[in-house]
């Protein structure tokens, strides 16, 4: 049996950064799109869906959160088994709800309205009239998402 090597790989610079670059524009043309169309679809469907947040949730926390973490409702209230914040986005407001599962009763935490900025910024209005800016991130099949303030509350 002859032991010379059939294919020799080397592993020079050049090769390096040809790697290098083809994961750089895998992440350009593939998933940049990716994430640009799950937020799109997020504003897209924002007055269609119901989302849920921390129990605990208040006014006061869109000035002390640093991301809001949103899970969509994919089953019907009742089903719920944990209390949690509910929030709906309908008609250029959110409405956030308390819902405790002992009881089965929902508690207004607040109304807020809401504009959508550039597709990309969801600014709340607050009810002593300043704003805070929201940036989303998508997580998974979009059935998950972070919302990140942009700026300070103005």
């Amino acid at each position: 049996m002859d032991n010379r090597t059939l294919v020799e790989i080397h592993f020079s610079s050049k090769n390096r950064n040809y790697v290098n670059t083809m994961r750089y524009l895998f992440f350009i043309f593939f998933l940049l799109p990716i994430t640009g169309f799950s937020q799109s679809l997020f504003f897209d469907e924002l007055n269609t869906t119901t989302w849920t947040s921390a129990a605990t949730f208040t006014e006061a926390d869109f000035e002390q959160k640093k991301e809001i973490p949103l899970s969509k409702l994919t089953v019907p209230q009742e089903k719920i088994d944990r209390d949690v914040t509910i929030w709906t986005f309908k008609d250029d407001f959110l409405t956030i709800v308390y819902y405790d599962v002992a009881k089965q009763q929902t508690r207004l935490v607040g109304v807020f309205s809401f504009e959508v900025v550039n597709e990309t910024i969801l600014q709340i209005q607050l009810k002593d009239g300043s704003s805070c800016n929201y940036k989303v991130g998508i997580v998974s099949t979009g059935n998950y998402a972070y919302l990140y303030p942009t700026k300070k509350m103005h």
